[in-house]
């Protein structure tokens, strides 16, 4: 039977499309994890979609994500919905675009027919494949979903470009490639390959020799030269500048580039068997070339690009392929040592290429084995209800914070960072326990109100628990032990019991000894005075707090409190009033703002 042309359109576009919706469509309600709380749940810059100046300068390096998030902002606040809906939304988008560029880049290399099969194939692993959960479930992660879609479209620009022959046309397109190009600068760093790609292309589609490319590049190319040129020196000045953790590198320049082998090996696994995705794989630092695995990994490294160069002009969709995955991959597997050294979002640009040198393996598979093409088409069907299931799976996963981080501590059990963010995701969830238990108190259901309570004792001492662990891993971890702290005085105000009270306060004093200006433990040692009727002591701990953070909320507020209700002395309330009440204006925390004006025309 034979397939009319408009038949074959309609499912190279419409299968893909329809299934990125169907597998992600769980991911929607998932509710903000990890980094998300400082990237959106408590970031104040993106709270005022007028204010760009804000937003900008909150990334330098990202302002365009920035303002997609203060636009998610403003449709929703912080209701998760309508971030992970424009991730969705983004990820619809890439497919699209896979299918056309694949398809207008095979027609270059084969003839019609097979070029559709290309780009069917591709697509359609890109749409379900499990990888790309995490740029697209993870709503901090949309930097990687959003690049990829300005590398594509000026990519997709680009091959108009090419193919024109009106000159005003080949104008529009270039200024095209150039502004998704510098979109793509504005929100993330794997935007600077990009000049690299289209040189490849070149290469690849208008079979030009080494001096023609050369020329090419520093004539047609010369913007994305310097482009490039200033961005990367820029980047590497900021993050060997600002950005070291503690002021040092995670590991050396030697030692990220054999530990990336290793990586790149790993990832190229996870995209063949992705089994074991994890949001923390806490990749171990390889730290010599004299170990047989990394020798292993650098040869088959260096073996598949050889080959990718050697071969482009026999399986040039194959070769185009290998070298879009590598290539694409240099940001994040290269010779500067970020902080993670393996994270499955670094991936969803380079699984394109990927899955181009796969699709064009399966394409001469179904052509060399024509007697087997209906148990070939049969066998890809079940790949990609395979690859589906684990997708759906994994969003599953990712649908609720508790069941993440126990996925991950189950994966990654000796990692002092899965312990401490499993442990502030149970703190959060028995804050939110006690909340509810509160609430249905109130409206005297005895039973919902005592298993909520029953649910805050058993998340709080869970979560102490694990702090406490991170710090085996860690010692001397702040964060933890002030944390440790914060989850016994919440134990406390429940309990009143003597334990409690003595192990929060000990919690508290250690941090103080071992970090005096930590207003935190400061703070909170404060609070804990104040709940025993210990109020000079709070006052005075309370005063030290704003002697080192003249603008501590928290301290302001407790200690307006103080003087207001417990000292009644109305005109130190309103000296901390009236600094409260120009902290929360510049916090656009307006609501709250008028409720304290309220407060002080009253003491007038």
């Amino acid at each position: 039977m034979v397939i009319s042309n408009k038949s074959r359109n309609l499912v190279l576009f419409l299968v893909p499309l329809t299934l990125s919706l169907l597998v992600y469509i769980n991911s929607l309600y998932a509710p903000f994890q990890y980094d998300d709380y400082d990237t959106i749940t408590q970031n104040r810059d993106i709270r005022d979609l007028s204010d760009i100046k804000s937003i900008i300068s909150h990334s330098i390096f990202r302002p365009i994500l920035f303002i997609t998030f203060a636009i998610n902002y403003k449709i929703s606040g912080l209701n998760p919905l309508s971030y992970h809906t424009v991730n969705l939304l983004l990820h619809i988008a890439n497919t699209l675009i896979v299918i056309i560029l694949t398809r207008r880049i095979a027609l270059r290399f084969t003839e019609e027919l097979y070029s559709d099969r290309i780009a069917f194939i591709t697509s359609i692993l890109f749409a379900v494949h499990p990888i790309g959960t995490e740029a697209i479930t993870y709503i901090s992660s949309r930097s990687s979903l959003l690049a990829t879609t300005f590398y594509l479209l000026s990519l997709l620009s680009y091959t108009q470009f090419n193919q024109t022959e009106n000159r005003s046309r080949q104008i529009l397109y270039y200024i095209l490639t150039i502004i998704f190009f510098l979109m793509g600068v504005g929100t993330k760093e794997i935007i600077l390959t990009l000049p690299i790609m289209i040189v490849i292309l070149d290469i690849f589609s208008l079979k030009l020799s080494l001096k023609d490319t050369i020329k090419r590049v520093f004539t047609t190319h010369i913007t994305f030269v310097i482009i490039i040129f200033a961005g990367v020196l820029i980047r590497i000045y900021f993050f060997f500048t600002y950005e070291k953790v503690g002021g040092v590198l995670p590991r050396s320049i030697y030692e990220n580039l054999l530990t990336q082998s290793e990586v790149i090996i790993k990832y190229i696994r996870l995209l063949l068997i992705p089994i074991g995705q994890n949001l923390i794989h806490n990749y171990p630092t390889v730290r010599t070339i004299l170990n047989l695995y990394t020798l292993l990994c650098i040869f088959t490294i260096f073996s598949l690009i050889w080959y990718a160069i050697r071969k482009r002009n026999t399986y040039p969709f194959i070769s185009f392929g290998i070298l879009w995955f590598f290539v694409t991959l240099l940001p994040s597997s290269s010779f500067i040592p970020f902080q993670e050294a393996m994270t499955e979002k670094h991936l969803y640009l380079p699984m394109i290429g990927f899955l181009i040198t796969i699709s064009g393996v399966l394409s001469i598979i179904y052509q060399r084995f024509q007697e087997y093409q209906r148990i070939l088409k049969k066998g890809f069907a079940i790949i990609i209800a395979i690859l589906s299931i684990l997708t759906i799976h994994r969003n599953y996963i990712w649908g609720d914070s508790i069941r993440l981080w126990e996925d991950i501590l189950k994966k990654t059990p000796d990692s002092w960072a899965t312990h401490y963010a499993y442990a502030d995701v149970l703190r959060k969830q028995a804050e939110i326990d006690l909340d509810m238990s509160y609430k249905n108190y109130t409206l005297g259901d005895q039973g919902r109100a005592q298993k909520y309570m029953n649910q805050f004792i058993l998340h709080i001492n869970k979560a102490i628990e694990h702090y406490i662990e991170s710090t085996q891993y860690r010692p001397v971890y702040i964060d933890a032990l002030l944390n440790t702290g914060i989850c016994y005085g919440m134990l406390y105000q429940l309990t009143k019991t003597e334990k409690d009270l003595s192990e929060s306060e000990r919690f508290f004093k250690i941090v103080i000894e071992l970090e005096p200006s930590n207003t935190k433990a400061l703070n909170n040692l404060a609070n804990l005075y104040l709940l025993q009727g210990k109020t000079n002591q709070a006052v005075d701990l309370y005063r030290e707090v704003l002697s080192k953070e003249p603008d501590n909320l928290n301290a302001l507020t407790n200690l307006s409190q103080i003087y207001l209700n417990i000292l009644k002395d109305n005109q130190s309330a309103k000296e901390v009033l009236s600094r409260l009440l120009e902290r929360l204006r510049y916090l656009r925390e307006f609501e709250k703002a008028r409720e304290i004006e309220g407060i002080l025309n009253s003491l007038k």
